[in-house]
């Protein structure tokens, strides 16, 4: 989700699904504390409701606040760490800040679904390179760090 600036010079605040759910979370709540009478807004609370009920069925929500800012600088970083010999290993996968939201939101399973998310893949990571992408979402998944 993207939240516009209030200042024209300021770019777009990008958030992830499991910030939005939070928000809306922390919304509903603030809400129900402060008035009963919800006559007036029904439409825009039962919206709200089905967004946050899709929302949580999306993987990342899983993740704590933590993790996904771990996950995220990994997916955005391009570090290369120097190894014995002449090999250098790669510490993120340097994709942008909006490919790194798609991926964190969806934590795709299949490199297909990775290319429908990053712009030029085939150009900017090998086969080998997508593997290990793909093994990295897999640990985040299932809270195998790696």
């Amino acid at each position: 989700m993207e939240v516009l600036a209030k200042d024209k010079s300021d770019s777009p605040l990008l958030l992830s699904n499991a910030e939005v759910a939070q928000l809306l979370e922390d919304r509903s709540k603030s809400r129900n504390e402060k008035s009963r009478k919800k006559i007036k807004y029904k439409h825009r609370d039962w919206i709200e409701i089905k967004v946050l009920e899709y929302l949580k069925t999306t993987p990342c929500v899983d993740l704590d606040k933590e993790s996904l800012d771990i996950f995220q600088s990994t997916l955005m970083s391009s570090k290369k760490l120097k190894s014995s010999g002449n090999t250098a290993s790669e510490t993120g996968f340097g994709l942008t800040e909006a490919e790194a939201l798609q991926v964190l939101n969806f934590m795709p399973k299949e490199k297909v679904e990775i290319h429908l998310m990053v712009e030029e893949l085939h150009t900017r990571m090998t086969d080998d390179r997508q593997d290990e992408l793909l093994q990295y979402i897999e640990s985040k998944r299932t809270g195998k760090d790696s």
